[in-house]
């Protein structure tokens, strides 16, 4: 940002010092393609790319720090929809993935996960958090914390109607919304727990 404002002043001051009428804006554009990139590319693949499957198959910790914490460099083996096996790469600050959030969710080793890529360029991948396992299991924890708060404020004051009251529609909630999902243990933990809440 610096480089193109001492350029549009020098080319004020100095008229024989002219530049290019592209170098600004092309400035600006690879500046805003720094910080919006990734998630212009996540957009991009999500809307118009194939879908398939990876598995990250190594990860290592480089000398390079994001927010205090080591930043991964991950290599993926993805496999299209035609069937074939190509090796890819991305590092936590590089990774690309569906739905934006202002997390880095990167599924852990040895465990497939769902992507989706262009067909002619499938080293350029989007991770579709939402709709692998690993990100299945992060979502339905976040809808339990709400309940396991609940359950600890009613255990501290049982005789608090209000509290049970909470503690027992968002276990209704709960049980309404992933009636017949794939987590049969936790609905049944649950229904349980309604029950005796309920006597």
């Amino acid at each position: 940002m610096i480089v193109v404002l001492l350029t549009v002043y020098l080319s004020k001051k100095y008229k024989r010092f002219s530049i290019p009428l592209f170098v600004v804006p092309a400035s600006l554009l690879g500046m805003a393609f720094l910080f919006f990139g990734p998630m212009l590319n996540a957009a991009f693949l999500n809307q118009f790319g194939s879908t398939a499957s990876a598995v990250i198959t190594s990860s290592r910790q480089t000398s390079s720090r994001l927010n205090e914490q080591y930043i991964w460099a991950y290599e993926v083996l993805v496999q299209t929809a035609q069937g074939e096996d190509v090796i890819s790469g991305f590092d936590t600050m590089s990774a690309s993935i569906w739905p934006l959030r202002n997390q880095i969710l990167i599924p852990p080793e040895g465990e497939r996960f769902i992507v989706k890529h262009i067909a002619s360029f499938p080293k350029n991948l989007v991770i579709l958090s939402d709709e692998s396992e690993y990100g299945r299991r992060r979502l339905l924890r976040e809808e339990i914390g709400p309940i396991d708060q609940a359950r600890q404020r009613y255990k501290a004051s049982p005789s608090n109607a209000e509290f049970k009251e909470q503690y027992i529609e968002l276990l209704r909630q709960f049980i309404t919304r992933h009636e017949g999902g794939q987590d049969l243990l936790t609905i049944q933990s649950f229904k349980k727990e309604l029950k005796q809440l309920e006597q």
